[in-house]
């Protein structure tokens, strides 16, 4: 399916909309990610995998910390590969629902609530986004199975854990990025800094959607 991800548009599948995460503002100005339940409500349907599991697939476009329809109405089909049989339609994004994520991924880029953010406090958001993941590991285990027709224990205890362990790891490393001095002489002072170059998307193979999350 297409789906978008942290405001920028992507290809991937069912897995992609498994979980949305908000950011709020508590006491003390601190900003953690939540589960947004609004967005739940709002273009999702109800599903059985036949492993069993039930939950709440969302249908539309994340864009701007919410679910969308599709500008143009478009949706794509998802098909179980096994025995093809129609799990859901989800929106398709379109020319139109592209720029629009990419803008708002851009604004939010260019915000001061996340450029000056402390890095451990970013930190601590990728790795609360690795604890969300594991939370729902089973379902994003059941969805990647279903969708792509990958075993369900390959997609439970080797994708879904790598997407945590990389939040997680990078979480940590947030705090320790650093650039350096480099001695080119008495008459220079010649140094390197590490900074975010802007907005990028990613067409999201579909071999390993999930994993493509932390890319």
């Amino acid at each position: 399916m297409v789906a978008t991800f942290c405001g920028i548009c992507t290809a991937g599948t069912l897995s992609r909309t498994a979980f949305s995460t908000k950011l709020s503002r508590l006491p003390g100005s601190t900003i953690v990610p939540t589960i947004s339940k609004a967005t739940m409500s709002y273009l999702s349907t109800r599903l059985k995998a036949p492993n069993g599991h039930e939950y709440s697939q969302p249908t539309g476009l994340f864009i701007a910390n919410e679910w969308r329809p599709s500008k143009s109405g478009t949706t794509i089909t998802s098909v179980n590969p096994t025995d093809e049989a129609d799990i859901t339609s989800v929106h398709s994004a379109g020319p139109e629902d592209v720029d629009d994520a990419v803008a708002v991924a851009r604004k939010a880029f260019k915000s001061s609530e996340w450029r000056d953010m402390a890095p451990t406090d970013r930190g601590n958001l990728m790795i609360k986004l690795a604890e969300l993941v594991e939370r729902d590991a089973q379902t994003l285990a059941t969805i990647e199975t279903w969708d792509n027709g990958k075993p369900y224990q390959v997609a439970l205890e080797e994708d879904v854990a790598e997407v945590a362990g990389t939040f997680r790891y990078y979480g940590g490393y947030a705090d320790k990025i650093h650039g350096q001095v480099i001695d080119v002489g008495p008459a220079k002072h010649a140094y390197t800094i590490r900074e975010p170059i802007g907005v990028c998307g990613q067409i999201i193979p579909y071999v390993v959607p999930v994993i493509s999350i932390h890319g």
